[in-house]
């Protein structure tokens, strides 16, 4: 009997590792956009074009935001929508949005104090951001009501390439290595990286990673991304919100459930 119990959990455990997903179509409409941004759990769309973001639900509900003396938007996060992320590289500054795209707050890195340059910028919880401090090589937490850094993780040997990020954690892609952190301080796994992802999604459950036009998945406490199974070909942008993937090809947006083979 006790041989038996190892047999079936070495059964389950193979199982589990070999578990493969699968995305299947379920709606498909055009967009005209320079860069599809993402979506948000309300079904709005966001997207740029001429260094504007615009939010839409249709062609009689639609907000925008343009801040052009900031230069080409860099990064937009849409985790909370009511208060949306907006970080310019090439003016070292973030603006936080409200759900109408009006602004909240902006802040200027280069005019605080201790400045640093910053080559990410993401939402974290309790009006905190996630940031890349270039000059130093470190991932930081800053709080924008204080306008200082709260926390500051270990530098890095090498800058982060791609990065993805929620409330309470954080995932950072180098050129050899695949880290994540928590909201506390703590490096929670350092995995090896040889593919080199472009760019990595997440939600509560999953992460997603693109390369060319093929993704790959792995659970959030997953040890190794699987190849995802996929019609579709042609990637500009995608994104993740829930239980569906987004894929824009430059004329439509798709939207994809995901399932477990």
């Amino acid at each position: 009997m006790k041989y038996l119990h190892i047999i079936l959990f070495l059964i389950l455990s193979l199982s589990s590792y070999a578990q493969e997903y699968e995305a299947i179509l379920l709606k498909s409409q055009e967009l005209n956009a320079q860069t599809f941004i993402g979506t948000d759990k309300f079904a709005n769309i966001y997207y740029t074009s001429d260094r504007t973001l615009y939010k839409s639900k249709s062609q009689q509900n639609q907000y925008e935001f343009a801040a052009l003396n900031l230069g080409p938007i860099t990064y937009v996060d849409l985790l909370n929508p009511l208060k949306i992320t907006v970080f310019y590289k090439q003016s070292n500054t973030v603006v936080i949005l409200d759900n109408t795209l009006n602004e909240i707050t902006r802040i200027e890195f280069s005019t605080i104090d201790n400045f640093r340059n910053v080559s990410m910028a993401t939402t974290a919880n309790d009006r905190r951001l996630w940031i890349f401090n270039s000059d130093l090589q470190q991932l930081e937490l800053f709080d924008y009501r204080l306008n200082k850094v709260v926390l500051e993780f270990p530098p890095l040997e090498q800058i982060p390439n791609t990065y993805t990020s929620n409330f309470n954690f954080c995932w950072l892609q180098t050129p050899t290595e695949f880290i994540t952190y928590n909201i506390y301080g703590t490096i929670i796994q350092v995995e090896k990286n040889p593919r080199q992802f472009e760019t990595i999604a997440q939600n509560q459950k999953i992460l997603i990673a693109k390369k060319d036009n093929d993704f790959y998945i792995k659970p959030i406490n997953g040890s190794s991304f699987k190849k995802l199974r996929i019609s579709q070909n042609t990637v500009q942008e995608f994104s993740l919100i829930g239980e569906i993937l987004y894929i824009y090809n430059g004329q439509n947006l798709m939207a994809f459930t995901i399932k477990p083979n």
